[in-house]
């Protein structure tokens, strides 16, 4: 809303970057001085040591996140960041029903 009052009319896609790793996930939140809901950090942190669960975490926290912008119709589409690691982007787009 506050993009369109000041003139941007393009198109605004949220950039989605699902968690991959316990120390990457630290490491970006400190860089972006990104604030982080308390539930999220506490989950984590019951799973840092492990690198499957903490990746399949970062697939549910997106795939949920994913869910409530679709269902807010604010945004024509989603952009994935990746960073080399499709596998976990794969699977939420799969698991939304978004490709065939």
């Amino acid at each position: 809303e506050r993009c369109r009052k000041i003139g941007i009319a393009c198109p605004i896609l949220p950039g989605l970057m699902p968690i991959q790793s316990y120390a990457g996930f630290k490491r970006m939140v400190a860089f972006c001085k990104t604030k982080v809901p308390q539930n999220v950090l506490d989950e984590l942190e019951k799973i840092k040591d492990d690198e499957q669960a903490v990746k399949d975490y970062g697939v549910k926290q997106c795939i949920e996140m994913c869910r409530e912008i679709i269902a807010a119709k604010v945004t024509p589409g989603l952009h994935f960041y990746t960073l080399n690691l499709e596998v976990s982007v794969m699977k939420i787009v799969d698991r939304l029903g978004l490709i065939d």
